[in-house]
C-alpha cells in the first residue's frame, strides 16, 4: 500500500512530489514479497510520455525486520531507472528530512538501467540512511550502481553493510556509487565489478564528502580511477582499511584510484593492488592530497606503482608513510612512491618491501621525478632489495629532487641515484651492496639521526621513523605501529 500510494502520487502531501513528507513509518515484522511484482517506492515513471514523478520523502524504520524476495526484472528505456527498495527519496525543503534506517534487506535482485541500488536508487537532498544491511545482487546496465544507493546527495549514511554482488559501468559502489554526503561506519563484503571508471569498494565517486571507519572486502573491478575505498573524488579518507583485492587499468589504489584536493589519514590497505598505470596502496593518482600515517602492508603491481602513491603531484605531501609490500612494475616503482609529476613532499616515511622493475626507474623511496618543479625528500628510510635495469636505493630516474636527512640500504643500486650525479642531496647516506655513500653534511648529520642495530644493522637511521627515547622525545612511526599490530 506504502508504494501504492507513493506511485499514484495519493499518500499524504502537502507538496505535489514529496509524498507522506515528515510520517513515520513503522515495520513490525518480517516481510516476504517474492509472491509479489514490486514497484520501487516512489518512482520516476514514463508511460506513453506521461511521466509519474513522485519522491517518498517520509521516515521509514525497519526496526530490524527482514524485507526479502523482491524481484526487479530487466527492463527497457527510462522506466529502467532509479530502482531499488525505494526509487526515489528526498527531502529538499522538508522541515524534518527523508529517513530510511534499520532495515534488512535480503534474497533479493534488483536490476536496472541508471541509478540502481539495493535500497534507494536516487536520494536527494535532506536525506539519511543509517543502520542498514543489505545482502542481495544489484545490477545495474548503465551509470550510478550502489549497494545501498545508487546516487546519494542526502546529509549522511552511518551503520551500513552491503554483502552480495553488484555491477554496473561507470560509478559503481559498494555503498553508493555517486555520492555527495558524508558515509561512516559502513562494510562491505562484495564482488563489485565496473566495466567502465569510477568504481570503489565504498563508493565509486564523490565530491566534498568524508569517508570514516568504513572498511572493504572482497573484490573490486574496473577500468580507470578503481579503489578499495573510492574509486575518483575529492572526500577526506580517515581510519578506513582495504581487505579487498583491486584491479583496474589506470589509477588504482587501495583507498582512492583517483584523489584531488582532499585527505586521507590513518588508512590500512592489506589485499594486492594491480593495474597498468598509476598503482598504489594508498592512492593511485594523488593530486594536492594530504597522506597521513597510511600503511601499505601487500603487493603493488604496475607501473609508476608505489606503496602509498602511484602518482603524486601539485603539492602532494606523504608523511609517515610506510609501505612492506613488495612493489612489482615495468618502469617506475619506489617503495613509497612511483613518481612525482610536480613538486611534491615525501617526509618521515619508512619502506621495506622490495622493488622490481623489469626495466628501470626503481627507488627505495621513489621511482622518479619526470617533471623539472622540485620534489623534497626528508627523514625517510629505506632497506630493500631492489632489482632493475638502473636504480637508486632512495631514488630511481630524476630531474628535480633534493634528500635530506635520509638514509637507504639495498642489495644494488648507483647510490642515492640511479644516474651518476649524486646533486642535491645533505645530511644523508645510502648503503648499496655494502658500499656506504656519505653526502656533505651541514650542522652535524648525526644530531638528526638515531641508532636501532637490530633493524639497521649498527647504522643510524632518520628520527621520526622511530621513536626511540635515548635520541629525541619525537613521535615516530614504530610507536604508532606498535599500537596496531
Amino acid at each position: 500500500l506504502l508504494a501504492k500510494n507513493v506511485y499514484n502520487g495519493t499518500g499524504t502531501h502537502t507538496r505535489d512530489d514529496y509524498i507522506y513528507e515528515g510520517v513515520y513509518f513503522k515495520q513490525t515484522a518480517n516481510i516476504d514479497l517474492s509472491q509479489y511484482k514490486w514497484v520501487p517506492i516512489g518512482v520516476y515513471y514514463n508511460l506513453y510520455n506521461v511521466i509519474t514523478d513522485y519522491n517518498f520523502s517520509g521516515i521509514y524504520d525497519g526496526m530490524g525486520y527482514t524485507i526479502s524476495g523482491i524481484e526487479l526484472p530487466s527492463v527497457t528505456g527510462g522506466n529502467a531507472d532509479r530502482r531499488g527498495l525505494f526509487g526515489r527519496v528526498n527531502g529538499e525543503n522538508c522541515s524534518i528530512g527523508a529517513e530510511i534506517k534499520n532495515i534488512v534487506l535480503t534474497d533479493s535482485t534488483i536490476i536496472g538501467g541508471h541509478y540502481v541500488g539495493a535500497l534507494i536508487g536516487y536520494a536527494g537532498l535532506n536525506v539519511s540512511i543509517s543502520n542498514c544491511t543489505v545482502d542481495v545482487t544489484v545490477t545495474g546496465s548503465g551509470n550510478y550502481v550502489g549497494g545501498i544507493a545508487g546516487s546519494y546527495d542526502g546529509n549522511v549514511i552511518q551503520g551500513c553493510s552491503a554483502d552480495g554482488e553488484i555491477t554496473g559501468v561507470d560509478y559503481v559502489g559498494g555503498i553508493v556509487g555517486n555520492n555527495t554526503a558524508d558515509i561512516s561506519n559502513c562494510s562491505v563484503d562484495a564482488t563489485i565489478t565496473g566495466t567502465g571508471n569510477c568504481i570503489g569498494g565504498i563508493v565509486g565517486g564523490g565530491e566534498g564528502t568524508s569517508v570514516t571507519n568504513c572498511e572493504a572486502y572482497g573484490s573490486v573491478t574496473g577500468v580507470h580511477y578503481t579503489g578499495g575505498i573510492m574509486g575518483n573524488g575529492q572526500a577526506n579518507v580517515s581510519g578506513c582499511s582495504n581487505y579487498a583485492i583491486v584491479k583496474g587499468n589506470e589509477r588504482v589504489g587501495g583507498m582512492i584510484g583517483n584523489g584531488f584536493n582532499c585527505s586521507v589519514t590513518g588508512c590500512f590497505n592489506f589485499e594486492k593492488i594491480s593495474g597498468s598505470a598509476g598503482i598504489a596502496g594508498i592512492v593511485g593518482l594523488a593530486d594536492n592530497v594530504d597522506i597521513l600515517r597510511c600503511y601499505n602492508l601487500a603487493d603493488i603491481s604496475g607501473n609508476y606503482g608505489g606503496g602509498i602513491g602511484g602518482r603524486i603531484t601539485n603539492t602532494t605531501t606523504i608523511k609517515f608513510g610506510v609501505n612492506t609490500g613488495k612493489i612489482t612494475s615495468v618502469n617506475y616503482a619506489g617503495g613509497i612512491a612511483g613518481d612525482t609529476i610536480t613538486g611534491s613532499t615525501i617526509t618521515q616515511s619508512l619502506n621495506l618491501g622490495d622493488i622490481v622493475s623489469s626495466n628501470n626507474n626503481a627507488g627505495g623511496i621513489l621511482g622518479c621525478a619526470s617533471n623539472a618543479n622540485v620534489s623534497t625528500i626528508t627523514n625517510c628510510y629505506s632497506n630493500c632489495n631492489i632489482s632493475a635495469s638502473s636504480c637508486g636505493a632512495l631514488v630511481g630516474g630524476t630531474n628535480a629532487v633534493t634528500i635530506s636527512y635520509c638514509a637507504g640500504i639495498s642489495n644494488t643500486g648507483s647510490g642515492f641515484y640511479a644516474s651518476t650525479s649524486q646533486s642535491g642531496v645533505t645530511n644523508s647516506y645510502v648503503v648499496c651492496n655494502g658500499v656506504l655513500t656519505l653526502s656533505q653534511t651541514t650542522n652535524g648529520m648525526d644530531g638528526n639521526f638515531g641508532y636501532n642495530a637490530s633493524f639497521h644493522d649498527g647504522l643510524p637511521i632518520p628520527h621520526g621513523i622511530y621513536a626511540i627515547t635515548v635520541f629525541g622525545t619525537q613521535t615516530g612511526i614504530a610507536s604508532y605501529l606498535q599500537n596496531k599490530f
